[in-house]
Formats: C-alpha cells, structure tokens, sequence
C-alpha cells in the first residue's frame, strides 16, 4: 500500500454524521484507496472550530454544521477532531488555493462498520464517534439530520463489499 506522509501541524476536523434510510452514517471523503474525514491544518490566527468550518467547506462542500459540544473533541496528534451533523449533501470541490481535487468523491457510510475503511490512523476518531452515538443515545441521535431517503451517496452492504474487494486485489498485489 502507499505510504502518507503526515507532518505535526496543527489542524481540526469533523466527524459528520446523517441519518439515511434509518441508518447513521458518517461523511466519508474517498482519497486513493481509503476515505478520509474533513479535516487541515491551522492558519495562522485561526481557532480549531474556525479550521474545521473552514476545511468542511473546502473539502465538502457543508457550511451549515451543528456541532455536538456535549461530548468534547478527540485528538489525532496535532489535529482536534469534532463531531458534528448538518443537512446538507457533500460536494467534492478542487482546493481552493492549489486547484486541486484532493478526494474524489463523497459518501456517507453507515456508521456501524464505517471504521475500517478510513485511512487507518483515523480509524479511532470513527471508533470515538460510535461509542459516543452508543454512550450519549438519544441526546446525540434525536440531533442528528435526517435526510430524505433517497440513497443518494450511502453505500450499502454490497457497494462495501466490492470495496473490500478492492482493497483485498491492491494488497494482494503489493
């Protein structure tokens, strides 16, 4: 598999979840062969909650995010992780400052099993987002956006399992 590079910088991201077909799902942005979480490094002068407003919007797209304050952040190293939902769909936009598309598409994966197809050092901050769906219960789900039930960008069993395939095929041949 190909190596990331990741330097220290500062930065903050989101955890974003949605409720589609009565599922909670999580934002999912697919980067080579793993999804990712909205999330950048901090400018100078900016707040974490500035930063993370600020690469949802790069990345996806969603300005409008209702953060769960109740259950504090997580920290991946450097990067503070929220979590966070809002109504609105996700859209891949090219890096404002570069041009760039850095993910390829968007997705919501349900959260149940999503954590094994993020990149595996953001695996826990998915792990961190279940146990609080879990532990807070309804104070979280009842605040969670619903969605209309279109399928519209939620990947279902077989959708994840052609995707473990894939992901088996790039092992096997590495």
């Amino acid at each position: 598999m190909k190596e990331h590079k990741h330097n220290n910088k500062s930065g903050a991201g989101i955890v974003l979840l949605q409720i589609h077909n009565n599922k909670i799902c999580v934002l999912a942005l697919k980067k080579e062969e793993y999804y990712d979480l909205p999330k950048g490094g901090l400018k100078p002068g900016e707040t974490y909650m500035e930063c993370m407003r600020r690469e949802c919007w790069e990345e996806s797209a969603i300005t409008d995010i209702k953060v769960f304050n109740n259950v504090g952040t997580y920290s991946l190293g450097p990067i503070k992780i929220y979590m966070g939902t809002s109504k609105q769909s996700a859209h891949i936009l090219p890096n404002p400052h570069t041009g760039i598309y850095e993910h390829s598409s968007a997705v919501w994966l349900p959260l149940k099993y999503a954590a094994f197809y993020f990149e595996p050092r953001l695996r826990s901050a998915i792990i961190w987002a279940k146990i609080n769906v879990e532990d807070f219960g309804s104070n979280i789900i009842n605040n969670i956006a619903m969605v209309d039930n279109d399928k519209k960008g939620v990947l279902d069993y077989d959708h994840i399992n052609h995707f473990n395939k894939n992901i088996n095929a790039i092992s096997k041949k590495e």
